[in-house]
């Protein structure tokens, strides 16, 4: 039973990326320019910004748009753009990772010191990932008030939910294979693992 519970941690490690690695508000921003009453936000992704006025979300502004454009006012972007793309790429190997582990999980139960370790894994690298973004996002583009947005949580949430998994599965494999069939078959096979 805590076999399934570890691989849905993973599950949802993988879910929490997945959902980081499309979303647009990794970064946000919010308040009142002076002398407008109306509320402005940004919102910061890992390929857009996008501006927003009382709520409502305008077009995107792509980093690879902005950085292709002579104007020097876009060359942080080019920085954006980049951490962006490092960091998105890193999440397709946390996917991978997770996905292999789980497949693992199901199909070789045995087999527990992989399986701990690439879920491990996956949720390191999902931590390293936001860390990654956050040191190569240009700083200086951004306002003071800019706090870590909803994706960005989810994407740290999933890395701590992949370790914890990892943990949970160590703790499976610390109760010898044959000593858990052996309590089984006692039991007449009502405590199927």
């Amino acid at each position: 039973m805590s076999r399934y519970l570890a691989i849905g941690m993973i599950l949802a490690c993988l879910a929490l990326v997945v959902g980081g690695m499309f979303g647009h508000s990794w970064r946000t921003h919010e308040g009142m320019n002076p002398g407008d009453d109306r509320l402005h936000g940004s919102h910061y992704g890992l390929h857009e910004v996008y501006y927003s006025v009382d709520g409502d979300l305008g077009d995107p502004l792509e980093y690879s748009n902005a950085c292709a454009t002579s104007d020097s006012a876009y060359e942080p972007m080019c920085d954006m753009e980049s951490a962006g793309r490092t960091t998105t790429n890193i999440l397709w190997v946390v996917i991978a990772i997770g996905s292999i582990a789980i497949l693992l999980s199901l199909l070789n139960p045995g087999k527990t010191w992989v399986v701990t370790l690439l879920m491990g894994a996956a949720g390191i690298i999902a931590l390293a990932a936001v860390v990654v973004w956050y040191t190569m996002h240009d700083q200086t583009y951004i306002a003071d008030e800019v706090s870590l947005g909803l994706n960005a949580y989810m994407t740290i949430v999933g890395g701590i939910l992949g370790i914890l998994g990892a943990g949970m599965y160590k703790l499976i494999a610390r109760v010898p294979f044959r000593k858990r069939n052996l309590d089984n078959s006692l039991a007449g096979g009502k405590n199927r693992v």
